[in-house]
């Protein structure tokens, strides 16, 4: 058995546990990360950060979902994790680091967190009208109010489906005000709604933009978690200077026994 030093973090109600591995000392199996998230079992989180060395950038993030395994992208997982590098002073506020071999600009502003995302070009829309886009990680999206009560259901069916092997995360998206979303995210990995999904709001802004015709605009987006605010520039067909910008907050730091 040995001792594990962590801290825990939350993105606008996504949250997740984070450890410096930077010597690489801690190795662990996709049972242990899952028990780490169980909320009875464990610590509980939607996610498991692991902070590593980076021979191109300030620090490299190793993200695992709550079911024990390597993922994409996590847009507010990315930004928790700048968040705890500047806490222990491995960046200044003007930073990069690595995700999924993808090298990523951030910035921090007082208790917010910006992170720039990939250059999206590719957007998908089947017979329904719903939407296909992958910003780090795929996601469907569904324009349109969700009964709470059917939220899990129609989310498993899709993300279960034949059309997607490797699974996808599902949104809907409701129009609130102008330029302005309410989001809600079923996360596969997760298997479950959360409060809030990075790459899964920024798949609802820039799709909310191509359906308006929306070429520069700041699209400001309201989860179950808190408040996110997009940018982007859209020109010839592709989405580029994309960024995700929220709150980021430490909760508590512990240890625990890993068995």
């Amino acid at each position: 058995m040995t001792r594990m030093k962590f801290e825990k973090y939350q993105g606008c109600g996504n949250d997740f546990i984070i450890i410096d591995n930077r010597t690489n000392n801690t190795q662990l199996s996709k049972n242990q990360i899952n028990t780490l998230c169980d909320r009875r079992f464990g610590i509980g989180a939607d996610g498991f950060i692991e902070i590593v060395e980076s021979n191109n950038n300030h620090f490299l993030m190793k993200y695992y979902n709550s079911d024990g395994n390597l993922s994409s992208l996590c847009g507010n997982g990315s930004r928790c994790a700048v968040a705890f590098a500047y806490k222990h002073q491995l960046i200044e506020k003007n930073a990069q680091f690595t995700s999924n071999d993808i090298t990523n600009k951030c910035t921090i502003e007082d208790n917010d967190v910006e992170i720039e995302m990939n250059a999206i070009s590719k957007i998908s829309q089947n017979k329904k009208g719903d939407f296909v886009m992958n910003t780090g990680s795929p996601h469907y999206l569904i324009f349109g109010k969700i009964k709470e009560d059917t939220l899990i259901e129609k989310a498993r069916a899709i993300r279960y489906s034949d059309d997607f092997p490797e699974g996808i995360n599902v949104n809907w998206i409701e129009e609130i005000g102008v330029n302005e979303l309410f989001v809600r995210t079923y996360e596969r990995g997760v298997e479950d709604e959360t409060y809030s999904c990075g790459t899964g709001v920024t798949a609802s802004a820039l799709v909310y933009a191509t359906k308006n015709q929306l070429t520069n605009e700041s699209i400001k987006i309201k989860t179950k978690g808190g408040s996110f605010l997009i940018g982007y520039t859209f020109e010839n067909g592709l989405f580029s200077n994309v960024t995700l910008k929220g709150a980021a907050t430490f909760v508590f730091e512990g240890e625990i026994n890993i068995n």
